[in-house]
């Protein structure tokens, strides 16, 4: 998958991304004002209380996490129209940063700037003024993408010395495995 194309909007207010699942707007788009780290976290809480898009596991991002938000292609608008980096699936207007979790043994969390893909941790979790966005996790093997047509088949020199010789077999065994796991096993 290309770039572009690893973010897929749910059409229910929320972007899908490798495992991940976001909210489509921000802070900034739902609030209309900056947070700081108390005020995301309670942001979260209410999208967790309402149930958004009917879930209730709603959280921060971490900062690996945000971090998969960051590219340079990518060309949308924070709420002053200058140009943020951005998916465009995401609501334009929103905020040019956005805060992650807590910094690891510290009273600080993680910022990253939209515009120049830099992370920093500012003094203060009160006095800080950012936009936030929740995520969940759908997929616990977040970072794996393969659509099945992307699956490519071994050379068959390689097929016929496999103890599985075909997706069909292997199939049949999983199929037996999952109905009758004492006579599999």
């Amino acid at each position: 998958m290309s770039d572009k194309n690893r973010f897929i909007d749910n059409g229910d207010g929320t972007i899908s991304n490798m495992g991940l699942m976001w909210t489509k707007t921000d802070t900034m788009n739902d609030l209309g004002k900056w947070v700081n780290y108390i005020e995301a976290q309670d942001y979260v809480r209410f999208l967790n209380e309402k149930k958004f898009a009917g879930y209730d596991d709603w959280r921060l991002p971490t900062r690996d996490e945000l971090a998969r938000f960051y590219d340079e292609t990518f060309a949308n608008t924070d709420k002053f129209g200058k140009k943020i980096h951005l998916n465009e699936c995401f609501a334009p207007g929103g905020g040019l940063s956005m805060i992650a979790q807590l910094v690891s043994g510290k009273p600080r969390a993680w910022v990253l700037s939209l515009r120049d893909g830099q992370f920093s941790q500012p003094d203060g979790l009160w006095v800080i003024s950012e936009s936030a966005r929740a995520v969940r996790t759908v997929n616990e093997q977040v970072g794996r993408e393969c659509p099945m047509e992307e699956i490519y088949k071994p050379q068959a020199e390689i097929a016929d010395n496999a103890w599985i010789k075909s997706m069909e077999q292997y199939q049949a065994m999983y199929d037996r495995s999952i109905n009758d796991p004492d006579g599999f096993w």
